[in-house]
């Protein structure tokens, strides 16, 4: 594909993975057809599975008697050093191999086991992915970069001379936290070696301390980043992350314009957005009368919010989406969450005592004054047990549901949040157990799934009548 690239003057992929990935994200059917994609089938998915063929092995001999081409790799072992052979085996075989791996996955067979055993979040505990150790390139570190996250952690990045590993250019590199730089004592000017962790993830290995200029000095971040700089960029990741589709989603803020914000200083912390008016928007740069009330307004409509995305909403450490959403489960109020100790933190699913104890300090840390802060301005959190925003015994009540395609008068979030307060269940994917699709616009393999299922499709005129049902 790329000696083609080559002959047409035509930019290359830097690797398989990226050629797929075009490939498939290609909108003219056309040429993803002349690329000449070939694929491997992997797995099967549906309820039952474990009673139709028991094991992954026999999974495969089934694909295969289908005609669909598989990893003829595969092997059922019943050892660890049976498992380190195979490893081996592999590793010393790769480079012959007709497509391209990173390393090796060990599952158990027995799918029966796979379903007892369960998945912590999207991670299965019946699987592990051994990988292979990563490519290595040698090159310079230009400059260390002081990055701030959601929840204000500090990482230093390595702005490196770019450099082919594994087929990508790297130009960056994660130094992970400051006992890690401390620990490589990286510094600008060092020679150094990169890798993809995990064939990703771009770091640095180590320092080839025999090249390292005469004049350098260890990185100290107080001569890099001060207090007052740390604190406005803090800020700003708070206000952008708290802002975010999955949080308060507020339409039109955006990375610059939080900056401007922060930067005339209408804005100390994230509660004071919902305070603002249409004419301290007009004093920033691109703001007109026509923007400014779109965003107020923007700011208006997402102060009601529930209260899984209010708590994803707070930069908690160690808490995501997924957390969030269990955290509201189990305690169904703010006032119970913010109470709680920590061995009752730990009943949560996916929570240990480290993520336990962040949860604990953060409701006792001045950071919760902000969150009477913004109750005050407006938020209106909605909580699990709200009665009056609950309805029993509607037509979605106690139902199992699943949402395809396009609404225009709604985005996805506003359908599950009328559906749960109808006492729906909302799903992402159809089963036998599947009660209702409620299906908007161009729909996906979802819908003729569900007519394979005899799953009852409600279409989208008659989604907000079967609502007042």
């Amino acid at each position: 594909m790329n000696q083609k690239a080559k002959n047409n003057h035509e930019r290359t992929f830097a690797n398989a993975r990226n050629a797929a990935a075009g490939s498939l994200r290609q909108l003219n059917s056309k040429i993803a057809a002349q690329r000449k994609l070939s694929f491997r089938a992997y797995s099967i998915h549906f309820e039952g599975i474990e009673k139709s063929y028991g094991s992954q092995i026999k999974s495969f001999q089934y694909l295969r008697d289908l005609g669909f081409p598989v990893v003829e790799q595969s092997e059922c072992l019943n050892s660890l050093e049976k498992c380190r052979k195979f490893y081996k085996t592999i590793v010393s075989s790769r480079d012959n191999l007709p497509f391209e791996i990173d390393g090796v996955v060990f599952k158990l067979n027995l799918f029966s086991a796979q379903i007892s055993l369960g998945v912590v979040s999207r991670a299965p505990r019946w699987a592990i992915a051994y990988k292979f150790q990563a490519e290595t390139s040698s090159t310079l570190v230009r400059d260390i970069e002081v990055q701030i996250g959601r929840t204000g952690a500090l990482t230093p990045v390595a702005h490196l001379k770019p450099v082919s590993v594994g087929g990508v250019n790297i130009s960056k590199a994660t130094l992970h936290n400051f006992d890690e730089l401390e620990k490589k004592d990286v510094r600008i000017g060092d020679s150094v070696i990169v890798r993809r962790a995990g064939d990703v993830i771009p770091e640095i290995v180590s320092v080839d301390i025999d090249k390292r200029p005469k004049n350098s000095k260890p990185f100290k971040l107080a001569k890099n980043f001060s207090t007052a700089q740390f604190k406005k960029a803090q800020l700003i990741r708070m206000i952008i992350h708290s802002s975010s589709k999955h949080a308060f989603d507020i339409e039109g803020l955006g990375n610059e314009t939080v900056n401007a914000l922060v930067e005339k200083r209408l804005i100390n912390n994230f509660s004071d957005v919902f305070t603002l008016h249409e004419t301290q928007l007009l004093k920033l740069d691109g703001f007109a009368s026509k923007s400014s009330f779109n965003l107020i307004n923007s700011i208006k409509k997402s102060s009601q919010i529930e209260l899984d995305r209010f708590l994803y909403s707070l930069g908690i450490l160690g808490v995501g989406r997924v957390l969030a959403k269990n955290l509201a489960a189990k305690f169904l109020k703010l006032s119970n969450l913010r109470s709680a100790s920590i061995e009752e933190l730990e009943q949560v699913d996916d929570v240990g005592d480290i993520i336990a104890k962040s949860i604990h300090d953060f409701f006792r840390s001045p950071s919760a004054i902000d969150i009477d802060k913004l109750i005050e301005n407006g938020v209106r959190i909605i909580e699990n047990n709200d009665v009056d925003d609950v309805i029993e015994n509607g037509f979605f009540s106690n139902k199992l549901v699943v949402i395809t395609g396009k609404f225009e008068s709604f985005n996805r979030s506003d359908i599950i949040s009328l559906l749960e307060k109808h006492g729906a269940r909302v799903l992402g994917s159809l089963s036998k157990k599947t009660d209702f699709l409620i299906c908007g616009d161009q729909p996906g393999s979802k819908l003729k799934r569900a007519n394979e299922l005899n799953v009852q499709v409600i279409e989208k005129a008659d989604f907000l009548s079967k609502l007042e049902q």
